[in-house]
């Protein structure tokens, strides 16, 4: 994102980097990240530093996603996300 983009929520919102959307209207190989486990719930997945989800499929109201770590999960669409990935992809080589 660059200073001034405009970002939106809902379901008529563009597939762009800091659109947030129902994970079932979002085409599967996007990545995202803030992602709810429950409608109405607020994002849990994927919000540190560098962490991001893909989108690998949908069946039958569930929409799979595969976390950073290799674990598959399955969501319902109804869930939401945000497009993209969190900044600082680095912050794990990060010198102690």
């Amino acid at each position: 994102m660059e200073v001034g983009d405009l970002v939106s929520a809902g379901m008529k919102s563009e597939i762009r980097v800091g659109n947030s959307l129902n994970l079932k209207d979002i085409p599967v190989g996007t990545v995202v990240h803030n992602v709810e486990m429950k409608p109405k719930k607020g994002g849990q997945i994927a919000r540190a530093a560098g962490t991001y989800v893909q989108i690998l499929g949908r069946d039958s109201g569930y929409v799979q996603l595969k976390l950073s770590s290799g674990e598959i999960r399955m969501l319902r669409g109804e869930c939401r996300a945000t497009i993209g990935v969190v900044s600082n992809p680095d912050h794990k080589n990060k010198l102690i």
